[in-house]
């Protein structure tokens, strides 16, 4: 049960007790609120000093080093906030503080801008770390053109700091050579042609050993400047070019006879007979003669042993196919014979 007298006696030996102190207090508030005064001066003239140099360093570490600094203030001023009311409540006030409210919005706004700072960075990390032979080049155009409009945003004091210009500068080298990374994309460039390319750009730096399986990453193939070797990439993607002309026959040949399947229907006697022979004997022999045409290809050499190997099997195939056909063909003109003839039966021999 509450007491009503307890508690007003409480409350007097408290208020007595702050009369008693109450210099002490004010003495210890004053230390508190110059204190206080100091930490934010401190941090005013840090913020000062970091805004001066923010062009040098990673600026990773920059940012951080900012939000850490917001976050300081604030709690420095909060700090003072309670110092002053606290001094009201004991008749006792402080000389007003400065009004930092418009420096700490600065301090927020360089947080935040950096903040989007490093997401553009990390998004176009993500882009130039990925293997060649995974990159998605839609992706990739899409992330830069997204990084590219969200720097018309950034403020001008940090737009022009070496960290914003070096990824600015990768973005427009990878949207500028748009049509040379979609060329190089192309089916038609194998492990072959990438060595031929570094090869020939007697790029030291890089490790001949990643064209295997197309293990290089984006990262990579910028650093070779495609700009500027764009006559060259050109070259040796239409050489590519009229070389896959025949590996894409070749393709779709394979591709033909591996999803091609024989017809099949019943017979009275029960024998199951292949339809339609002329259709699959036409299309061996046409896919043969086309393997023989490409030996006119200057290109043919690059593809011989599988263009062998192919029209063997094939020409197998179209001796099989034929034989097939005419044994099937002498059967069913036999069975018309003797099949159904049960007088005719009789007259041969049992073993017949």
């Amino acid at each position: 049960v509450f007491n009503l007298e307890n508690f007003q006696q409480c409350l007097e030996k408290r208020t007595s007790y702050l009369e008693d102190n109450k210099k002490i207090l004010y003495e210890h508030l004053k230390i508190q609120y110059a204190t206080t005064k100091d930490n934010i001066n401190t941090l005013k003239n840090t913020w000062k000093e970091t805004k001066s140099n923010i062009n040098s360093g990673d600026f990773k570490v920059t940012a951080a080093r900012i939000e850490a600094l917001k976050q300081e203030l604030v709690k420095a001023t909060d700090h003072q906030t309670l110092t002053l009311e606290t001094s009201k409540l004991l008749l006792y006030p402080l000389p007003p503080v400065e009004n930092i409210s418009s420096l700490l919005e600065e301090i927020d706004e360089y947080s935040q801008e950096l903040k989007k700072i490093s997401s553009i960075q990390d998004s176009l990390d993500k882009q130039l770390d990925t293997v060649w032979e995974n990159c998605n080049l839609p992706l990739l155009f899409d992330t830069c053109t997204k990084g590219k409009t969200q720097f018309q945003s950034i403020l001008p004091s940090l737009l022009n700091t070496t960290f914003c210009i070096k990824i600015q500068d990768t973005i427009s080298s990878i949207l500028n050579s748009r049509n040379t990374l979609k060329l190089l994309k192309e089916p038609c460039i194998k492990e072959r042609h990438w060595n031929d390319i570094f090869s020939q750009l007697k790029f030291d730096q890089f490790d001949m050993s990643l064209t295997i399986n197309l293990q290089f990453t984006l990262h990579d193939l910028l650093s070779i400047n495609l700009l500027a070797n764009q006559t060259l990439i050109e070259n040796v993607t239409e050489l590519a070019q009229k070389e896959y002309v025949i590996e894409r026959s070749l393709i779709t040949i394979e591709n033909t006879w591996l999803t091609t399947n024989l017809k099949y229907r019943g017979h009275p006697s029960g024998m199951v007979l292949v339809e339609e022979w002329d259709s699959i004997i036409s299309k061996c022999n046409e896919d043969l003669s086309e393997l023989m045409s490409m030996k006119n290809s200057s290109y043919y050499k690059l593809h011989n042993n599988r263009c062998t190997s192919l029209t063997d099997k094939l020409s197998s195939l179209s001796i099989i196919l034929s034989t097939w056909k005419d044994v099937q063909f002498r059967w069913l003109s036999i069975f018309d014979v003797f099949g159904d003839n049960g007088q005719m039966k009789s007259l041969l021999p049992q073993i017949s």
